[in-house]
């Protein structure tokens, strides 16, 4: 899950895992990226956060 408040981070990151096969969330901030995690049956394989986010 690439959580990033900026969307061309998030765009590219996101596309390069899904052209090499891997289901992708994607989240703008921390709330949102914690309300999917919530919702989420399966596990998470891998999370990439921005460290300076607003």
């Amino acid at each position: 899950m690439p959580v990033d408040d900026d969307p061309a981070t998030r765009d590219i990151v996101t596309m390069i895992l899904q052209t090499l096969g891997y289901p992708v969330m994607e989240a703008a901030s921390a709330t949102e990226a914690i309300a999917l995690a919530e919702r989420h049956t399966g596990e998470f394989h891998l999370l990439i956060i921005d460290v300076i986010m607003p």
